[in-house]
Parts: C-alpha cells; structure tokens; sequence
C-alpha cells in the first residue's frame, strides 16, 4: 500500500471523528434544550398542581356551603308548617268575631303570603348560586386535569426524545472509539507503506 493511500485512510477516519464529534455536540445542544422544556413543564405541572387543590378546597367549602343552606331551607319550611298548622287548630273552631278574622288573616298571609315567598326563594336562589359556582369549579378543575395531563404527555415525549438522543450518543461515541482504532492502525502502517 502506498503512503498516499495510508494519508487517504487517516484523513477518512480523522472526518469521520470529526463529524461524529459534531453530531454529539449537536445532541448535547438538543438535550440541554430538552431539559429547559422540561423544567418547564415540570414548573406548570406544580402550578397546575397548586391550582387544582384550591380548586377541590372550593368545591368542598361549595358543597358544605350547599348543605347548609339545603337544611335551612328545609327546617325554615318545617317550621313554617309547623306555624300554619298550629294557627289553623287554634282557631279552627272559635267564634266567627272581626278581629279573630282580621288575626288569622294576617297571621296567615305572614305565613304563607310574599314575606314568606320572598324568604324562601332567596334561599332557592342561594342553593342555585351556589350550584352554580360548583358547576364552574367542576368545569375548572376538568380543564386543570386535562392541562396536567398534557403537561405529562409533553414530559413524557422530552423524556423520550432525550432517551433517544443519548442513545445516538453513544453509536456516535462507539463509532468514534472503532474509528480511532482504525486511525491508530493506519498510522502504523504508515511505517510500512512505501
């Protein structure tokens, strides 16, 4: 073999080193960018995190706020009948006298007339307030869950993506172990090459 021939043989192999040397620092940038997404999405995940607890927190004091007005209403319109009730047997079998009328007329209207109307439907209104910002809260803390779990997948994908790059890593890095070897062999043929 002539020295021409070994000199082409060590510069071949000195590219090819070159190249692969190259194409790791590129996978080396590509890895470094992957990481920074990464801790992004790791950021927003927490952030997503943070945010879905309040939310949950919310929908619990909702529903216990809920509740609450759902037993008042109820023991408010238990008493109410209560009332009626009593009004209507105390009276039931007395003396048909003006003021007694004009009484149980007023009693009644008080009890069952707009006061009370007024009074109970605010508490209606109140449990449809309230269901209604737990219906807000549901829907929010379904866009949270479906942001976290896109966060996972793009998590998931860098992971990937960066598994996959230092696994060209390292053919690169074998390939420029096999190609140093065969540079050191040319070079020591380069002592019998004429």
């Amino acid at each position: 073999m002539t020295k021409q021939e070994v000199y082409s043989n060590i510069q071949y192999n000195e590219n090819l080193i070159r190249q692969y040397t190259e194409q790791i620092n590129r996978l080396h940038s590509q890895i470094a960018d992957c990481n920074s997404q990464l801790s992004g999405y790791n950021g927003r995940k927490t952030q997503l995190y943070s945010a879905l607890d309040q939310v949950k927190q919310q929908i619990r004091e909702l529903e216990q706020l809920q509740k609450k007005i759902q037993t008042l209403q109820d023991k408010f319109s238990e008493k109410q009948n209560k009332r009626k009730s009593m009004l209507s047997k105390s009276y039931q079998n007395k003396p048909d006298v003006c003021f007694i009328n004009s009484y149980i007329s007023g009693m009644t209207e008080l009890l069952s007339g707009t006061e009370y109307k007024n009074a109970y439907n605010g508490l209606v209104s109140a449990i449809e307030s309230v269901k209604s910002r737990g219906s807000r809260a549901c829907n929010e803390q379904d866009n949270i869950t479906r942001e976290i779990r896109q966060m996972e997948i793009y998590i998931e994908n860098s992971n990937s993506r960066i598994n996959s790059f230092r696994s060209d890593i390292n053919h690169y890095n074998n390939q420029i172990n096999y190609r140093r070897q065969r540079l050191n062999y040319w070079r020591q043929q380069l002592q019998y090459a004429t």
